[in-house]
């Protein structure tokens, strides 16, 4: 059974407006950004669930 969920992952075509969908219209805070040899680690996550985050990865096929 579950009993406590902590990550999910969100497939996105560009970090940059999904960092400003999430954060500047629903009022998300950035927990983690983060690059490293030219990868991306961005989360972002409600402000009253601190032990939430969203992974805001990249789509593969993404241009």
């Amino acid at each position: 059974m579950i009993t406590k969920f902590s990550h999910a992952t969100i497939y996105v075509t560009d970090h940059d407006q999904a960092l400003d969908f999430y954060v500047g219209k629903l009022g998300f805070e950035v927990r983690t950004d983060v690059t490293m040899q030219g990868f991306r680690w961005l989360t972002v996550g409600p402000k009253a669930q601190p032990d939430l985050e969203l992974i805001l990865m990249r789509c593969p096929r993404a241009p």
